[in-house]
């Protein structure tokens, strides 16, 4: 029996010193391939973070967060998260799902008025991309250089949506469309009675411990934090857009985070955490959706990427961010970039990232629509 332990033991020792050495050569070679991704896709800075089992084993900040004084990133910095956002807004309308408050079947005008379509739309389409509603950030997008810090509200934003025409029958197209989640975000608000910046720290924020996350009710983003670049201008040239507002993203869009919440928010979402499972089931009913890479497929505000890879990525003015799950793994991977520009050069950089970490496992190519 001795011998047995012996040979078990020395079994163990073995696996564990190999697992420890594959560690130690991805970290390495990500601390190589990062750099020179960033300069081949013309990218000032990005935050990198691994998880294994719910804790984090890689964390490193790249690039200069500011491309005036050089100043190196910071692995705590704060950044906006774009559409990561609407995985936060469809975690409430989970919730209020499963308590009663709503049915996902339910049509969106048995809760907001003046929804071309309202009486047929239902709450799961629009949580699916498949309302065939128009996109009003196809209207504000090519026009926010020429005030970028204005502020928008959800019914300007809802009324210029409404006045566009519809894009295709209710449920029979994919259609990625910001105009879907901030609806959505008004239900989350007509229904639990509270503004969205306290729903979401009251029900997902503060029972995560994400102590960086916020619905921001400004243009300000909290100390500390660099710069946010990106070419949403007529001359599609990069320049600095960190003060601009994100409140046309809305509920689709407006969030701010840090990287370390932004992975425990990402494993919540990939277990299912804070959701009950007959919610996360009908979340992870995926649908084809193209636009989102190939071969990937679209629940309720969540991809399921064929590498097993799951999540929702983000980009909004200044910032892309790509945070994603392996539930086969139990691994989280964050890539916070200080930059919407570039946006194959972005999705490349984490390909890379993934492949160095989890070689079976890799991530979808970018979407050729």
């Amino acid at each position: 029996m001795l011998g047995v332990v012996i040979v078990l033991t020395a079994g163990l020792l073995t696996a564990s010193a190999s697992a420890a050495t594959n560690t130690s050569a991805w970290k390495a070679q990500l601390n190589k391939l990062v750099p020179t991704a960033l300069k081949q896709a013309e990218l000032p800075g990005a935050i990198v973070s691994v998880w294994k089992d719910g804790k984090r084993v890689y964390l490193k900040a790249f690039g200069v967060t500011d491309t005036t004084t050089g100043a190196p990133m910071k692995t705590n910095s704060h950044v906006r998260i774009g559409s990561l956002t609407k995985a936060f807004t469809i975690m409430g309308i989970l919730q209020l799902a499963a308590d009663g408050k709503l049915s996902l079947d339910d049509p969106i005008g048995k809760y907001i008025e003046g929804v071309p379509n309202g009486d047929v739309i239902t709450i799961r389409q629009l949580a699916e991309m498949r309302s065939g509603l128009g996109d009003y950030s196809a209207v504000l997008v090519p026009i926010l250089y020429q005030d970028p810090e204005k502020g928008y509200t959800t019914q300007e934003l809802l009324d210029i949506a409404f006045s566009q025409p519809v894009r295709a029958q209710p449920g029979t197209e994919f259609d990625y469309n910001n105009t879907n989640t901030t609806l959505l975000g008004a239900v989350l608000e007509k229904l639990s009675g509270v503004p969205r910046a306290q729903y979401v720290q009251d029900h997902i924020a503060k029972p995560l411990g994400l102590k960086n996350t916020s619905v921001p009710t400004s243009n300000a983003i909290p100390e500390p934090h660099g710069r946010g670049y990106g070419d949403w201008n007529p001359q599609q040239v990069a320049e600095d857009e960190t003060d601009w507002s994100p409140s046309w993203g809305n509920a689709a869009g407006d969030m701010i985070s840090n990287v370390d919440d932004i992975a425990k928010f990402t494993r919540a979402l990939g277990t299912g955490k804070l959701i009950t499972p007959e919610m996360k089931r009908e979340r992870d009913k995926g649908l084809p959706a193209a636009t989102e890479g190939v071969g990937a497929l679209y629940g309720l505000a969540y991809e399921l990427h064929p590498g097993g890879w799951q999540g929702h990525n983000g980009r909004i003015a200044g910032w892309t961010t790509y945070p994603y799950y392996l539930p086969e793994k139990d691994m989280t991977i964050v890539v916070s970039i200080n930059s919407s520009t570039h946006v194959l050069g972005s999705w490349n950089l984490f390909q890379k990232v993934v492949e160095t970490v989890t070689p079976d496992h890799p991530f979808s190519d970018p979407p050729t629509e």
